[in-house]
């Protein structure tokens, strides 16, 4: 357990619950279709943790090049969550569905969500990168990742994220939401108010 995500934010500092969770959509909205130009509301010590595993800001193995994003073909978890979404070598994530946030900690800058991540493979792993660069990159074959994903946010920033991965059959829906929803990409509030 990270302390991090227990620490209270002062009173005066703290966001209504729609900005957190517009805060929190940023991610998702800057990951689909990752283009390296979007508002990415993340703070400088931002860090993932994805099944247990750190996925940014990892040390470069001794001996090893630490990757450059100038120069990459894939995005690194060497580096910070700013330097992997305007790197643009997210592309592959076609859409980010059923978006639904289901949990909301004023107090403590928390949003816990659900969501779909879509990977439809074929064309959509060619793409070209913010500074022009043809890459290919992403899975060969069609998948969605179901994502439980919690965020840790401080005064408009993303410092803490996160996330549960389990891969699933592509484009299947959770059953919690309608169809429409269940494809949309819009963010839902579902709390209990």
């Amino acid at each position: 357990q990270n302390p991090v995500f227990l620490q209270p934010i002062p009173e005066n500092e703290r966001m209504s619950r729609a900005d957190l969770i517009k805060t929190a959509n940023m991610y998702f909205s800057g990951m689909q279709r990752n283009d390296g130009k979007g508002q990415y509301p993340f703070a400088d010590d931002c860090n993932r943790i994805e099944n247990g595993r750190q996925s940014t800001n990892l040390p470069t193995p001794p001996g090893e090049t630490r990757p450059d994003p100038k120069t990459a073909t894939n995005y690194s978890a060497q580096w910070s969550c700013l330097e992997q979404f305007k790197s643009g070598l997210l592309h592959f994530v076609t859409r980010i569905r059923d978006r639904r946030y289901v949990a909301v900690d004023r107090e403590r800058g928390i949003v816990f969500s659900f969501a779909f991540f879509d990977h439809s493979a074929g064309d959509t792993r060619h793409f070209t990168t913010p500074d022009g660069r043809a890459v290919t990159a992403g899975p060969a074959q069609p998948w969605t990742w179901e994502i439980a994903e919690l965020f840790k946010i401080e005064r408009g920033k993303i410092r803490q994220i996160e996330a549960v991965l389990d891969r699933s059959p592509y484009g299947m829906l959770s059953g919690w939401s309608s169809w429409q929803d269940g494809m949309s990409d819009r963010a839902r509030d579902v709390t209990m108010r």
